[in-house]
């Protein structure tokens, strides 16, 4: 029985880890599967992880407020309820609020890390076991384990309450290094595949920040902004520690940008939206 683990950012990642030693002791036939880079810093990993979706029987998605928005958690749910049954993929909501939740993850029945839920998912994963064990068994196995897997994610939660918060500085420089990174590796894919494409490369970011505003309409704002990507099939990165709301588009052309600064709606421009468009060197 393959369980797929699909984390993005730190402590999303200590979870999995946990889960990833946790699950086996009490289901023994559970084999986990957790990639061992975190899935935003390139798509090298892709292909594994394609074909371990493929073999996966269930999948949990560890949820946390630094990455519930983040493109690549929900590509992975996404992915996930292509090829494992709709309710053997369940998002493990770990310090978030299931009311912030959005996109692809709000399709599936979530569990929190707490004891009753998790012995409900632990026994719907062990009904779909070659060899499911007994449920005085799974029950036994269950109460024995389940102190520890508590006692380390209450660890967990202590060590993320110290997170430093990064200037906005500090975040376009990072984000200029990922283009940057893109823009080799493309070259380098075209170099090795004697590729004859000349299309264009990455060369500016958009940017779309909503500073002035109360918290619920942040909110909607967020919505409105995951709403418009999933219309056009675009992956934006969201600047989480950034004090208000921003949302990055790489490379998109002019005209496109006038469609969706339509679809966003005026009432976000009379708020004092932003948008800026950096242009930036290979």
């Amino acid at each position: 029985m393959k369980v797929f683990l699909s984390w993005s950012g730190d402590v999303s990642r200590q979870v999995a880890g946990l889960l990833r030693e946790w699950l086996p002791l009490v289901i023994n036939e559970i084999e986990p599967f957790m990639s061992s880079e975190d899935i935003e810093k390139g798509s090298r990993g892709l292909n594994v992880i394609a074909s371990e979706l493929q073999d996966s029987s269930h999948g949990i998605v560890v949820v946390t407020e630094e990455n519930f928005e983040r493109p690549w958690i929900n590509f992975e749910a996404g992915a996930l309820s292509k090829v494992v049954v709709g309710s053997r993929v369940t998002p493990l909501l770990f310090g978030v609020e299931y009311t912030q939740i959005t996109g692809p993850l709000t399709q599936f029945q979530y569990v929190l890390p707490k004891q009753e839920e998790m012995r409900k998912l632990m026994d719907s994963i062990n009904r779909d076991c070659d060899r499911p064990l007994s449920e005085g068994f799974l029950g036994k196995a269950f109460d024995q384990w389940w102190p520890q897997l508590e006692t380390d994610l209450r660890n967990v939660r202590k060590r993320d309450t110290h997170v430093s918060r990064r200037s906005p500085e500090q975040l376009s420089s990072e984000t200029l290094q990922i283009v940057r990174s893109i823009q080799r590796d493309l070259k380098e894919t075209r170099w090795a595949t004697g590729s004859s494409y000349a299309g264009p490369m990455p060369t500016f970011r958009v940017e779309y920040s909503l500073e002035n505003a109360d918290a619920e309409l942040q909110q909607e704002f967020i919505s409105t902004m995951n709403t418009v990507a999933g219309r056009y099939g675009l992956v934006p990165v969201r600047l989480h520690d950034a004090d208000y709301p921003t949302f990055v588009f790489f490379n998109i052309e002019k005209e496109f940008r006038k469609v969706i600064d339509a679809d966003i709606g005026d009432r976000f421009w009379d708020m004092g939206l932003e948008k800026n468009v950096l242009e930036i060197e290979p």
